[in-house]
């Protein structure tokens, strides 16, 4: 009687050896073994980078949920502040007089010379607390803004000015950069540094924003005549015919030119 292992078909060899497909497997398997310090490694590392993401991404959340909320605050303090001021203001009512109707707003103060550290300070410390709790952050930018406009609005320029250069350097869009640029041009405007002025307002347009375009050339052109460089004022009027017909900067240009001798 012939055995299955006695079978002409068989290599007895053959047999004691593993197929291809078992070693494959079994040696891949032997470097998982070998290599699972390392993999387990990986696998903790990718874990602990995700949940310090998670709570870097939370924490940045909640800081700039934070930092709107005190810039919030601060223009709420504003507009108690300037309200307190403007009912300081109502003259007292002589004997027998009637209390008039119209009581002088807030709205009146808004453009008023005075003094913004004395007449506004509470206003005044929380916009600065916003700058400085809250560097880099766009409630931060906006309080910058904010306190810079403060100061311009009501003759301050000088300390405007400096906020102002900040706000450009800390901008953080083009379209922010540009206006708080033009900022910075009409405060050197306003103190009569025309030439640095000028190349402001070229630094504005050169930005790209088709918003503050007008503006900035007719600020040139009127900077242009305060050096009185009558030439390039006209030419400057010129671009903006050019550049912005029919709009309402191309009118007052023409109207500023026929002006100019």
């Amino acid at each position: 009687m012939t055995s299955y292992s006695d079978s002409p078909g068989l290599d007895r060899k053959a047999l004691k050896q593993p197929d291809e497909f078992m070693s494959k497997t079994q040696a891949f398997f032997q470097s998982i073994v070998k290599n699972f310090r390392a993999v387990l490694a990986i696998i903790v590392l990718f874990l602990v980078l995700g949940a310090a993401a998670a709570f870097f991404m939370g924490k940045k959340d909640a800081q700039s949920d934070t930092a709107r909320n005190a810039k919030f605050l601060a223009d709420k303090t504003f507009e108690t502040e300037l309200k307190a001021l403007a009912g300081a203001n109502v003259p007292p009512l002589k004997e027998g007089e009637k209390a008039k109707a119209a009581v002088p707003s807030a709205e009146a103060l808004e453009f008023k010379p005075m003094d913004v550290d004395a007449q506004l300070p509470k206003t005044v410390a929380q916009y600065r607390a916003v700058i400085q709790d809250f560097s880099g952050s766009r409630a931060a930018q906006e309080a910058r803004v904010s306190l810079a406009a403060l100061y311009f609005h009501h003759g301050q320029i000088d300390k405007a000015l400096p906020l102002y250069e900040n706000a450009v350097s800390s901008a953080q869009g083009s379209f922010d950069k540009a206006t708080s640029t033009m900022a910075v041009g009409y405060c050197q405007e306003d103190l009569g540094k025309y030439s640095e002025a000028v190349q402001t307002f070229q630094k504005a347009i050169n930005l790209g924003e088709s918003a503050i375009k007008g503006d900035a050339l007719l600020a040139m052109a009127r900077s242009y005549e305060k050096l009185k460089d009558n030439a390039k004022a006209k030419a400057t009027y010129d671009q903006v015919i050019t550049q912005l017909p029919n709009s309402e900067y191309a009118k007052s240009a023409e109207q500023l030119k026929s002006a100019v001798e």
